[in-house]
């Protein structure tokens, strides 16, 4: 699989693009509306992708290699059988794509410990480039073993989030980042409202980091967060850190990362959308 068929392909089934669009902008050949879209046909076609395949991988992130293992597993596999079952097993082997957790560290020690889920809306915003620069610099720090050590200590039963906040804050402070900035909900009836952390980017937006430990699922404070990042103004993109995984008082784990996860994932869905471009989800 080439970059360029790769890119054909998540652009139809991922995005939703049409075959017009597809050869126009990725494949740079004219498509005019009568005929337009044959030559990217042709990329689909070769890997039996079709009309129901569009948006199969609607919201999800998948690499190259995964792409292309899976399609071309399934048509070597069921090379023997019948069109109709290549396509069904095609698209059962599809569906069970999951979701790409990007880790900036190889340290197989580290890996299961941090990860980055980023949820975005399909619109192209010029500053998401930016935006996921500094969630993959933030990434790294987090994925130092110093860092990891002081996270573990903070993050113990009946701790507070305010002691892991206190952890990220020279941290964030590098990146541009301000503690708890004033004035940014001033001109709604909950002007009191305070992100953990803000960071402006371009000329009318900016980056709001909350760290969560304790309540994070229980409270509903992962949808409170999105909530305020929804409302603010100056703001369309967040950060939740968020643990991985949280003891409670009878020893019970609640596996808060996979939760929040799946509360989330609903806002970025096309019918459901708000006003926050990019959600990048820590652990």
């Amino acid at each position: 699989m080439t970059e360029t068929e790769y890119k054909v392909l998540i652009a139809f089934m991922r995005d939703g693009w049409s075959h017009r669009k597809i050869q126009e902008k990725i494949l740079k050949i004219p498509a005019p509306a009568r005929g337009g879209g044959f030559e990217t046909m042709k990329i689909l076609h070769k890997y039996d992708i079709y009309g129901e395949h569009k948006k199969m991988l609607y919201g999800k992130t998948v690499s190259k290699e995964i792409l292309n293992s899976v399609l071309t597993r399934q048509t070597k596999t069921n090379s023997n059988n019948t069109d109709n079952l290549i396509a069904a097993k095609q698209k059962s082997a599809l569906k069970e794509i999951k979701t790409e957790e990007h880790n900036t560290n190889n340290n197989s020690e580290l890996t299961d410990k941090i990860s980055l889920k980023i949820f975005s809306k399909n619109s192209q915003n010029p500053l998401r480039k930016q935006v996921h620069k500094i969630a993959q610099d933030l990434q790294v720090t987090m994925s130092q073993n110093n860092f990891i050590e002081q996270i573990a200590k903070a993050h113990k039963l009946h701790a507070k989030s305010q002691d892991v906040q206190d952890i990220f804050l020279p941290v964030l402070t590098r990146l541009g980042f301000k503690s708890e900035k004033k004035g940014l909900f001033e001109n709604y009836e909950v002007s009191s409202l305070r992100p953990d952390f803000f960071k402006k980017i371009g000329h009318q937006t900016g980056i709001i980091v909350e760290v969560e430990r304790g309540r994070t699922t229980a409270n509903n404070m992962d949808i409170l967060d999105i909530w305020k990042c929804h409302i603010c103004r100056d703001a369309e993109f967040l950060f939740l850190i968020v643990p991985k995984l949280r003891q409670n008082k009878n020893n019970s784990v609640d596996k808060i990362f996979e939760k929040v996860i799946k509360r989330i994932s609903t806002f970025f869905i096309n019918a459901n959308y708000i006003n926050v471009d990019s959600y990048q989800l820590n652990k």
